[in-house]
């Protein structure tokens, strides 16, 4: 009886978080059956339904198309409304997703901070005999998107601009301090 009732209780939950990334239509579906952005859907799912304390998401709409990548990116911020309505209500956020990308247009919009690493810093400062590899050198707030709001890039183009200096440029090389606002500011700049 209890194995049934548990069952129950799993498939439900599946189906919910099928429900959430909009495939409950899928659900049947074999993977071969699939776009690829439909199975990167149901491997967020997947990994949701595990309630990870941290969700690693490693360049996770790189090989989609532009459509499907504005979907998912939806998606997320989605989870971080559902974040900011727990909170509301006293509770713990239930999602904290860190993503890695290339895609700074990506990081700015999904994300509520943006951190860069550069292997171009300033090392020397350090006292170490060599560079020591990437290092964090922007860290910083990102302005916050409702999922139905319409992409506004111009208002992050600074953002853009500095992130591409202290990451990527190879000539600018800075004290590590200079984009970096500290996670004791977090706080501060949450909603």
């Amino acid at each position: 009886f209890w194995f049934a009732e548990r069952y129950r209780a799993m498939r439900d939950e599946a189906s919910e978080l099928l429900d959430k990334v909009r495939l409950s239509d899928a659900k049947n579906q074999y993977p071969h059956q699939m776009s690829g952005g439909m199975r990167q859907r149901v491997a967020i799912a997947q990994a949701l339904i595990m309630k990870p304390a941290i969700l690693l998401l490693d360049e996770p709409f790189g090989a989609l198309d532009e459509a499907t990548r504005e979907e998912l990116q939806r998606l997320l911020l989605s989870l971080y409304m559902e974040n900011l309505e727990a909170r509301r209500r006293g509770l713990p956020p239930p999602y904290t997703i860190v993503i890695v990308t290339h895609e700074l247009n990506e990081a700015i919009y999904v994300g509520d901070r943006v951190i860069g690493l550069s292997q171009y810093w300033n090392w020397k400062e350090t006292g170490a005999s060599a560079c020591l590899g990437a290092t964090v050198v922007y860290d910083q707030p990102a302005p916050v998107f409702l999922p139905d709001d319409t992409r506004k890039h111009d208002i992050f183009a600074q953002q853009r601009a500095d992130i591409r200096q202290s990451a990527f440029d190879p000539t600018y090389l800075q004290d590590r301090e200079v984009f970096q606002s500290r996670w004791d500011n977090l706080h501060s700049s949450a909603i």
